[in-house]
């Protein structure tokens, strides 16, 4: 009925009788008709194997939903690395914010960048470590020391023995070292009551004395107390209001 010409023209045969012409017309419209149909289909990618190659139409690929589906799936993974992203980015911020407000200001002053911030806070924690560290060994100093007075007095204030003087009297002696240090000296009998070291060192710290080296010991029934302490401020120490201070910190003395 679709006979091919030379010149690849198509032409189409009708017959002179009625009755064959008539089914003729019908047999064309209804392949015009599944044609329309199953390119119709076509464009949605639902396609009839079968029914296009009765037509001569190469049956097209259904690669179109599978390739939705897969950009779908990328798209939701883009959407989802996105929102972590954001999330750890607000988590990074408060986190800088409350590390920037824990430094002191003078650490900071005129650094803008977070780099520079870090560095700081690297560099204070180390201070903070160390100075952690150095109280951390005066205090075990100091309660050695305590302890090694407390038991010098305790011995002395229990045996009662010793010159016989009797004398309740001490002496306190206080005086600036060549070192630019000071020196205490505390001369107490055997039967003298417990000194208060723990406040005798309060008094030297308040003002601005750090203890380095503290020795008792017992000579002709009397204890030898001897403090050596450094000044931690340059304004310096006055030695006279210090000998003051100690005097009244002292029971015998006050």
């Amino acid at each position: 009925m679709f006979p091919s010409h030379q010149g690849n023209e198509l032409f189409i045969q009708f017959s002179s009788d009625p009755i064959n012409q008539q089914q003729q017309q019908h047999k064309i419209s209804e392949d015009l008709i599944l044609l329309d149909h199953h390119h119709h289909q076509a464009s949605f990618g639902v396609i009839n194997d079968d029914s296009t190659e009765n037509l001569g139409i190469k049956p097209r690929r259904r690669g179109f939903n599978k390739s939705y589906s897969t950009n779908s799936a990328n798209d939701s993974k883009k959407m989802l690395h996105r929102d972590i992203e954001r999330q750890r980015r607000q988590e990074m911020s408060t986190l800088y914010k409350s590390l920037r407000s824990l430094l002191p200001f003078e650490l900071i002053k005129g650094k803008r960048s977070m780099s520079d911030h870090m560095n700081e806070a690297v560099n204070y924690i180390k201070l903070l470590q160390n100075n952690i560290e150095e109280k951390g060994a005066k205090r075990d100093e100091l309660k050695n020391l305590s302890s090694t007075l407390n038991t010098v007095d305790h011995y002395g204030n229990g045996s009662g023995s010793g010159s016989g003087s009797g004398s309740s009297n001490s002496c306190l002696t206080v005086y600036q070292s060549s070192s630019g240090g000071v020196e205490i000296e505390i001369t107490s009998s055997s039967r003298q009551v417990k000194l208060p070291l723990s406040r005798i060192l309060e008094v030297l710290l308040e003002e601005g004395l750090e203890v380095v080296n503290c020795v008792s010991t017992k000579v002709n029934g009397r204890f030898l107390h001897s403090i050596q302490s450094e000044v931690m401020n340059a304004a310096g120490v006055d030695v006279a209001e210090l000998k003051i201070k100690l005097a009244n910190v002292i029971p015998s003395m006050g």
